[in-house]
C-alpha cells in the first residue's frame, strides 16, 4: 500500500513540472502581441479613392506609403470612359491621403499611366510612372513629388507611327533614372537633387540602321568619384534592361571627340590608363587582346573594324 501511494505521489509531482520542450506554447498575452505585430507588418487596410486597375498600386510597407494611379469622375472622358491619370499617395499608418495629382492626358485619354514595376523595391525610395511625354515621380523619403521630367535626346527624334514615344520602362541606378521610349531610345536624369533633377545626355549614341533604333552609352557617376558605363538592351519580347558593362570603374569621365560619338565602335580611356572598347551595334563591350589593348586608339579602332 505504501509503495502504491508513493507511485501516485511521484506521478503527481511529474505532472506538475513545467514543460521545457522547444515547442512550448508561450503565454496567451505573448501570442496575442506577436500576432498583432505580424499583422501590422503584413497587412494594409487602406483603400484608395476611385477606380484602380489591377497591379497599378503598390504598398511600400517599410515606408508606410501606398502609391497608386486611379480614375474617377474628374478624369472621365465622354468618348473614352475613365482616364487613369490620378496619382495618389496614402500614409497607411493613419489611412490618410498625403498627395493627389491629376496628370495630363497620356497621348490619349484611354492610355493609362502605369507605376513602374522596376522601382517597387524600397531601396529606390522613389515611385514613378512613365507617359508618352513626361515622367512623374514621388520621393518616398521626403514624401513629396519630384518636378515633372521630360526626356531629352542628343538628336532630334521623328515618330514612326502612333506608338512612337510610348513608355517601355524605367530603372534607377544609384541616383540616375534611366528610361526608354519606343522608336526614340534611351534617356536619363540625374536625381541626386530630387527637387532639381537634370537631364543626363549619353556619352555616345549610334543609330542602328537595320532596326531604325538608337544605341546610347551612358556614363554614370558611381561610388568613390568614379564612373561606370551603361547600355540599354531590348530583348525579343520588347523588355528593356539597362546593363552595366563589366569593367573596372573609370577614375575620370572620358572625353570623346564630337565626330566620334555616333560611330559603331568606341574606344574609351581614363586618366589611369584604363581602356574600354564598345560595339554600339551589338550593344556590348569588346574584349581586347592584351597586345591590342596597348595600341593607340586609332589602331584599336582599325582592329575592331576588321573583326
Amino acid at each position: 500500500m505504501k509503495k502504491l501511494l508513493a507511485s501516485v505521489f511521484l506521478l503527481f509531482l511529474l505532472s506538475c513540472e513545467p514543460d521545457t520542450s522547444p515547442h512550448q506554447t508561450p503565454p496567451s498575452s505573448d501570442v496575442d502581441t506577436t500576432a498583432a505585430m505580424v499583422e501590422e507588418v503584413q497587412t494594409m487596410d487602406c483603400t484608395p479613392a476611385g477606380e484602380v486597375l489591377e497591379g497599378n498600386q503598390h504598398w511600400f510597407a517599410d515606408k508606410g506609403l501606398l502609391v497608386c494611379i486611379s480614375a474617377d469622375s474628374s478624369t472621365y472622358e465622354e468618348d473614352f470612359g475613365m482616364s487613369h491619370r490620378i496619382l495618389q499617395v496614402w500614409d497607411t499608418r493613419q489611412c490618410e491621403q498625403i498627395h493627389q495629382q491629376i496628370l495630363p492626358i497620356n497621348n490619349s485619354p484611354d492610355f493609362p499611366y502605369y507605376l513602374s514595376e522596376n522601382l517597387r523595391d524600397t531601396a529606390a525610395a522613389v515611385a514613378c510612372c512613365q507617359g508618352f511625354e513626361y515622367i512623374f515621380c514621388f520621393d518616398l523619403n521626403a514624401k513629396r513629388p519630384i518636378p515633372r521630367l521630360e526626356p531629352v535626346w542628343s538628336s532630334e527624334r521623328a515618330s514612326v507611327d502612333a506608338q512612337s514615344g510610348s513608355p517601355m520602362g524605367l530603372q534607377l541606378l544609384g541616383e540616375v533614372l534611366l528610361g526608354y521610349a519606343r522608336d526614340f531610345g534611351a534617356f536619363a536624369f540625374d536625381l541626386s537633387d530630387r527637387q532639381a533633377p537634370s537631364p543626363l545626355l549619353p556619352l555616345a549614341e549610334y543609330q542602328i540602321p537595320e532596326v531604325e533604333d538608337y544605341s546610347s552609352l551612358f556614363c554614370i557617376p558611381s561610388k568613390g568619384n568614379t564612373y561606370e558605363f551603361v547600355l540599354p538592351e531590348v530583348d525579343d519580347e520588347g523588355q528593356v534592361k539597362f546593363k552595366k558593362l563589366s569593367t573596372k570603374p573609370f577614375s575620370s569621365r572620358p572625353a570623346l571627340p564630337a565626330n566620334a560619338r555616333n560611330n559603331r565602335f568606341l574606344v574609351l580611356s581614363d586618366e589611369d590608363g584604363g581602356r574600354l572598347a564598345v560595339d554600339m551595334k551589338k550593344q556590348a563591350m569588346v574584349d581586347l587582346p592584351a597586345k591590342v589593348m596597348k595600341r593607340d586608339v586609332q589602331d584599336i579602332l582599325d582592329w575592331l573594324k576588321q573583326q
